[in-house]
């Protein structure tokens, strides 16, 4: 899932300065899980805004997830004319609004984090870095790319030290042992891995039909 955190009210109400008319868009999905923008906090940030003098003309929580324009545009198509668009979803869920339709003065009313994993409800873990060229087999499920501070892919650095990452440590983090080492435990090697980093080319747009037409001209 994608892990978003609030931005600071303050922030929002510097970017909706001049702004009259403002609709609120949550998500069902990700930021709902994170507490980030579903219902409760859709509510908590027009009862915000219209304290400072914003009029809310639309607020709604898409269930199907924002970045799913099939079904995030029967509801955005309802949307009135406003000044703002506020969009608590991830980074993709808010240029999805503007996907749907340019005119949208579209602000983030969240800061996307990572793509992680949730352990427990209300912590949350980073586990994938988005490569496009997964190695999962090759380091015992272990991403070194997303769990190494410094995304090293072949091998420790120099500055692990009995088998903690001081760079994690110098963070705060409370888990700090160098992935590298775990990959080691795990596997009784170091891998030796070759990234096609072609495959992290970015912007990058993928169709179920392109991929199905590449897959029948490999066979």
């Amino acid at each position: 899932m994608i892990i978003t955190l609030k931005k600071p009210v303050g922030d929002i109400l510097q970017m909706l300065n001049g702004k009259k008319r403002v609709a609120i868009i949550g998500c069902g999905q990700c930021a709902t899980i994170c507490r980030t923008g579903g219902e409760q906090q859709v509510e908590e940030l027009a009862e915000t805004l219209e304290k400072e003098g914003k009029e809310i003309v639309f607020r709604e929580v898409i269930e199907a997830g924002v970045c799913y324009i099939p079904e995030s545009g029967k509801v955005l198509e309802r949307i009135p004319e406003a000044d703002a668009v506020i969009v608590l979803a991830c980074g993709s869920g808010a240029q999805a609004v503007l996907e749907f339709d340019d005119s949208f003065n579209v602000f983030p009313g969240v800061d996307t984090k990572f793509l992680g994993i949730t352990k427990e409800f209300g912590e949350f873990y980073r586990k994938c870095s988005l490569c496009g060229d997964c190695i999962l087999h090759l380091t015992g499920g272990l991403c070194p790319l997303a769990l190494c501070p410094k995304n090293k892919v072949n091998g420790p650095c120099s500055d692990s030290i009995d088998g903690r990452c001081p760079t994690l440590e110098l963070a705060g983090v409370e888990d700090a042992d160098c992935v590298w080492e775990l990959i080691y435990k795990k596997t009784g090697k170091i891998p030796e891995i070759g990234m096609d980093w072609s495959k992290s080319t970015l912007p990058e747009r993928i169709t179920l039909q392109n991929v199905a037409k590449r897959k029948a001209r490999a066979r």
